[in-house]
């Protein structure tokens, strides 16, 4: 008698994922009737990223800063220039942490419910000012993002940071001793670690580029959980998004110009929301089909 083993399921088919294409088809769709919409929610992010330069100004003129302080190039720039250089920098990121992050996610928000067949308002790209407990839900999240990418862009840059100050003849006035002949030779290595820096953050940036979907899809988890799921969804996608990225380049040259930047911001923030959605659909779809034969 043949020995009678389990039949293992047969795992379905993965669905063909959309082309990108087809999700900005799907976005232009969805923006139909919404666009005057669309562009006001886009129009309260640009008049509070404006805001923020204005007051970065105001303070500058007001504390006479002349010549803004970096760690790059910290020589001949007056002390008190310094100081306040540091303190109108960090003014900004505490506003960009407590009013434009809460509002993009507002915005964004907005996006995900109108891709998702939802009517919001466009009161609603002030929901996370509407409860403390909103707030601080997206206080937490920005700020778990924020060091997370400050530590990647030091870590990204780092090599870049030291060879330019190694090949600044001001380093070695500052410590009084010559500068090996052998240094200036590696001037032109700059440019290259300065490039590699950005393409490395660029993969750093989109191991966290799904925290959208994971604050909307599941906005009954805590912040540490937010964070955990953003992880994992965003490094099982890290390479399609990139490219998913790169094909709003054109468009992104353009917005320099202003007024195409109206049409883009819509277009885009509603691209990544469809984008999302297929990016959690699929999740869940390989969770359900492993679960029960993949322990």
């Amino acid at each position: 008698m043949q020995p009678i083993y389990p039949v293992q399921p047969i795992r379905p088919a993965e669905p063909p994922k959309p082309t990108f294409s087809e999700i900005k088809s799907a976005a232009k769709g969805t923006l139909k009737h919404r666009w005057t919409e669309g562009i006001a929610v886009s129009l309260v992010l640009l008049a509070t990223s404006l805001l923020n330069m204005v007051m970065q100004a105001a303070l500058q003129t007001i504390f006479k800063v002349d010549t803004v302080w970096s760690p790059m190039s910290p020589t001949d720039v007056p002390l008190h220039s310094v100081i306040a250089s540091v303190g109108i920098t960090l003014f900004s990121a505490i506003f960009t942490l407590i009013v434009m992050l809460p509002l993009l996610f507002g915005a964004l928000r907005w996006f995900w419910l109108v891709t998702g067949g939802s009517d919001p308002g466009v009161g609603e790209v002030f929901y996370y000012f509407s409860s403390a407990r909103t707030f601080f839900k997206a206080l937490g999240i920005s700020v778990s993002i924020f060091w997370r990418l400050i530590l990647g862009t030091v870590l990204c840059f780092l090599p870049y940071a030291t060879i330019s100050v190694l090949t600044n003849s001001e380093f070695y006035n500052f410590l009084e001793i010559s500068m090996p002949t052998y240094m200036s030779s590696l001037y032109s290595l700059g440019a290259i670690l300065e490039m590699l820096g950005f393409f490395l953050l660029l993969l750093w940036v989109s191991g966290y580029a799904m925290f959208y979907v994971a604050m909307f899809s599941e906005p009954e988890l805590s912040t540490r959980q937010t964070i955990k799921l953003t992880v994992r969804l965003s490094k099982q996608n890290r390479l399609r998004f990139v490219g998913f990225f790169f094909t709003f380049f054109g468009w992104l040259l353009l917005s320099f110009l202003i007024l195409p930047l109206l049409y883009f911001l819509p277009f885009f923030m509603a691209s990544l929301c469809i984008y999302g959605r297929e990016v959690y659909r699929s999740s869940q779809r390989n969770a359900f089909n492993t679960a029960p034969y993949d322990r």
